[in-house]
C-alpha cells in the first residue's frame, strides 16, 4: 500500500484463481475503490511484492513471477504506470535468488529516484536515478558472516538518507543457529553503506531469534525498528528498538507485549510524530499500540480486524491505514490517531497556494497547497512568457494539505510561476526563482 501527494491510496494484491495482479486505488480516503487487473508475464504465478508512487504521480509496482514448481526460476519485475494504475509497462526484469520469499521493497526519494531492495542472498540495492531505468546504480548492503538475509524493509527520507533493515541468519562454530535484525544506512543516496548494526545484540534462550522486522524513521532522523523475539516458533514478545544517533547504535529494546504467539509486527510514524505499532498472533485480530512521546512508551490504542497485516502507513489528515487478510479475503482498515480533534477541524478552512521552498532554488523545490473540499485540481508551472512548461498535478483530490515537488533540472535559470486551479472558482499564482 502507498499514498501519493494528492492523498490517493493505492493497494496491490493478487488472485490465485485468475493468476493475475490487481491494483486498486481510492481518492476518498478508502471509502470506495477502483480496481484494475494487470497480467503481463510468461510465468503462471504472479505475486505483488510492493508498490510506491513518486512525486510525479507515477505508480511503481514490484512483483515476482514463477512457473510454480519447487525449483523454477524466480523473477523480480518492476512495472510503471503513468495513468493512475490503469495500465502498466514492465521496465525492469531480472532473475532473483530469493526463492519466492517476497522480501523485496520499493521506495522513492524527493527527486523521483526509485530504490529497489531485492535478491535476498546478497541484500542488494538498485537505484534508478530520477526514475530513469537506463541510469541504474547497484550496490550490495554489508552482510558479511550471514548465511542469508530476508524480510527486508527500506525507507528513504527527505534528506536522501537510505535506511535498510533485514533478517540475517547464520550458524556459529558450535552449530548454534542465530537470527538477528540488522540495520544499515547510506548517507549518499545509496552509493555507499556504512556497515551494519545489530538492532538487538542479546543472545541466549528466547533471545537469539529475532524476526518479522519493520522500519520507520521520523522527521528528526530517529530510527524505529519493531520485531518479534524468540527461539524457533516459540516467541517471547514484540519489541521496539530506537536509534537516536543515526543508526550507529540502538537503545535497549522496549517490550511492547510479552505475548508468546505473535509473529508479525508493523511500525510507522504518523503525521503528528506519534509512533504506531501493529502486531498480532496467527488467526486473531491485530492490536494497535501508539506512542505520543517519541517512542519512550506505548499504550494500547485500538484493534485492527485483520489476520496477517501486510502494510501499515501513516496517511494524511491524521489517519493510519492497514491492509491484510480479514479471514475471508483482503481487507483495508483506517483509524484516526488524533482522537482529541474532530474530523472537520482537520480540514483546511480555505483553498491556499503557499510559497514554494526553497525560493530561490537550485534544482528542486517544494510547492505546498491546501484544498478545502474534494474537487479537480490543476497545478502547473509557467515561464516568464506565460507558456506552460510543466504540468505537476491534474486530478481529483480530497480535502487536505499537500506538497508537490518540481524538479527543474532541465530548465534554465530565471523567473517561473506556479499556478493552482481548484474546483470551479479558485485560482492562485506565485513567483519562483530558479538559480543555477
Amino acid at each position: 500500500m502507498a499514498q501519493d501527494d494528492s492523498g490517493r491510496i493505492y493497494v496491490t494484491f493478487s488472485s490465485l484463481s485468475s493468476e493475475s495482479l490487481f491494483v486498486a486505488s481510492s481518492s476518498d480516503n478508502g471509502n470506495s475503490w477502483i480496481r484494475y487487473g494487470y497480467s503481463n508475464a510468461p510465468e503462471s504465478i504472479r505475486t505483488p511484492v510492493d508498490i510506491a508512487i513518486d512525486h510525479r504521480g507515477e505508480v511503481w509496482l514490484l512483483w515476482s513471477s514463477t512457473d510454480g514448481g519447487d525449483f523454477d526460476p524466480y523473477y523480480i519485475n518492476l512495472s510503471k504506470s503513468i495513468d493512475n494504475a490503469r495500465t502498466f509497462t514492465t521496465v525492469f526484469r531480472a532473475l532473483a535468488s530469493g526463492g519466492g520469499s517476497l522480501s523485496e521493497k520499493l521506495a522513492v526519494d524527493e527527486q523521483n529516484s526509485v530504490y529497489m531492495l531485492w535478491d535476498e542472498q546478497q541484500v542488494k540495492l538498485t537505484k534508478f536515478v530520477s526514475g530513469d531505468i537506463s541510469q541504474r546504480i547497484d550496490n550490495e548492503i554489508p552482510n558479511d558472516t550471514m548465511m542469508f538475509g530476508s524480510n527486508t524493509c527500506l525507507e528513504v527520507t527527505k534528506d536522501f538518507v537510505v535506511h535498510c533493515i533485514w533478517e540475517g541468519s547464520y550458524f556459529d562454530s558450535l552449530n548454534n543457529f542465530y537470527q538477528f535484525v540488522f540495520y544499515s544506512r547510506s548517507n549518499d543516496s545509496g552509493r555507499t553503506f556504512l556497515g551494519r548494526v545489530k538492532v538487538d545484540p542479546t543472545t541466549g534462550p528466547y533471545q537469539n531469534y529475532k524476526v518479522a522486522p519493520s522500519l520507520a524513521v521520523d522527521s528528526d532522523g530517529v530510527v524505529f525498528v519493531s520485531y518479534c523475539k524468540g527461539v524457533t516458533f516459540d516467541y517471547s514478545g514484540v519489541y521496539v528498538a530506537r536509534s537516536t544517533d543515526q543508526g550507529q547504535s540502538f537503545d535497549s529494546p522496549l517490550l511492547i507485549s510479552d505475548t508468546l504467539d505473535a509473529y508479525s509486527s508493523r511500525i510507522c510514524v504518523d503525521s503528528r510524530q506519534g509512533v504506531n505499532i501493529l502486531w498480532g498472533p496467527p488467526a486473531q485480530d491485530y492490536a494497535h499500540y501508539r506512542s505520543t512521546d517519541g517512542g519512550e512508551s506505548f499504550s494500547y490504542f485500538s484493534p485492527f480486524p485483520h489476520i496477517g497485516s501486510s502494510t501499515l502507513i501513516a496517511g494524511k489528515n491524521g489517519f493510519v491505514y492497514d491492509i491484510g487478510s480479514n479471514g475471508s479475503g483482503f481487507g483495508f482498515t483506517k483509524t484516526n490517531v488524533i482522537l482529541s480533534v474532530h474530523d472537520d477541524e482537520l480540514l483546511p478552512p480555505a483553498f491556499t497556494l503557499q510559497a514554494n521552498y526553497p525560493n530561490p532554488f537550485n534544482e528542486t523545490t517544494a510547492i505546498p497547497f491546501m484544498i478545502a473540499q474534494a474537487c479537480e485540481v490543476n497545478l502547473s508551472v509557467y515561464d516568464i512568457t506565460g507558456r506552460e512548461v510543466a504540468a505537476l498535478l491534474t486530478r481529483h483530490v480530497i480535502p487536505g494539505s499537500y506538497t508537490v515537488h518540481w524538479n527543474a533540472a532541465k530548465f534554465g535559470s530565471g523567473v517561473y510561476f506556479t499556478r493552482l486551479v481548484a474546483g470551479t472558482g479558485f485560482v492562485a499564482t506565485r513567483k519562483m526563482i530558479l538559480l543555477k
